[in-house]
């Protein structure tokens, strides 16, 4: 069963015409860098030098269905809305996150500009979280979001289709030993990535419709659909692609539905999240094979 959408916000409302003001948009560009998943998922976020996989629990504590969500904040982003999901088909949800680090074989870096810089804490992390995803206290589903993945290169003129490969063959290795476990996984498109701060531009500018970006400009630096479609089909697990709800057009929209819908450059606020439980409901229903008896 879907949670109802409210009618006439966020992605309920896509549609509508672009707000000229600010008046009645919620939050308000002010708050909307605050308006983060529940406050209690922090406190499992690792930081730098951590390499913890210690997890917080939602959804439904006593659920039949054990839900594990692995990932950097883009996948932590996705919380307000699977929450949604789990309390209402009794799905019980572990979030494991780590600052920056997605889940791949690759060996990763976190620096934004010198490729040949190590994140060893996160490499470990990924090891010891593929040891629980496919140990004998494994997962009913793994449910991580693809990003930008930065991989270490020991080359920094690699070329772009062989850092390409390393990105796509680590996260395939990864999603097909978890499958392999009998574990079913669901990968989450990545969401666009701005190349300014939304908030910031809306308290500036007061005009959504000063601070729209068009499609293809942000969605350059992540994953492309085709790429994802393709890598989730090599390893034979599921994809599933909420970008329509997100940037529904030739423009990104700093606004839908009267909601604030970027908390930052390129994390969703946790209020436009929650509006896309309804359609993350239907998707994942089309894509688990759950035994609902």
């Amino acid at each position: 069963m879907a949670p109802g959408a409210v009618p006439g916000l966020g992605a309920a409302a896509i549609g509508q015409p672009r707000p000229s003001d600010l008046d009645d948009v919620q939050p308000k560009p002010s708050q909307a860098p605050y308006d983060t998943p529940a406050p209690r998922s922090r406190a499992c976020i690792q930081g730098t030098g951590s390499s913890s996989t210690a997890g917080c629990v939602f959804g439904d504590p006593d659920g039949d269905v054990d839900v594990a969500m692995v990932g950097n904040s883009k996948t932590l982003q996705w919380l307000p809305a699977l929450d949604e999901v789990a309390d209402l088909n009794g799905w019980r949800i572990t979030l494991h996150a780590k600052s920056v680090c997605e889940l791949t074989a690759a060996p990763t870096r976190d620096h934004p500009s010198i490729v040949t810089d190590g994140f060893p804490d996160c490499d470990l992390f990924n090891e010891r979280m593929l040891a629980e995803l496919t140990g004998p206290d494994r997962p009913d589903v793994l449910v991580t979001a693809l990003d930008t993945l930065k991989v270490r290169q020991d080359d920094p003129a690699l070329p772009a289709a062989r850092v390409d490969a390393l990105r796509r063959d680590g996260v395939v290795d990864y999603w097909e030993q978890v499958r392999a476990a009998g574990v079913e996984v669901v990968v989450l498109a990545a969401t666009p990535r701005l190349p300014f701060d939304v908030p910031a531009c809306l308290r500036r500018t007061g005009v959504p419709a000063r601070c729209t970006v068009p499609h293809d400009q942000a969605y350059a630096p992540v994953w492309k659909t085709g790429e994802s479609e393709a890598a989730t089909r090599e390893a034979g697990v599921a994809f599933v692609d909420l970008n329509d709800l997100v940037c529904p057009g030739a423009t990104c929209e700093p606004v839908i539905g009267g909601l604030t819908v970027y908390r930052d450059r390129h994390h969703i606020t946790a209020s436009y999240m929650e509006t896309l439980a309804p359609a993350l409901a239907e998707r994942l229903d089309g894509v688990l094979e759950l035994d609902r008896g």
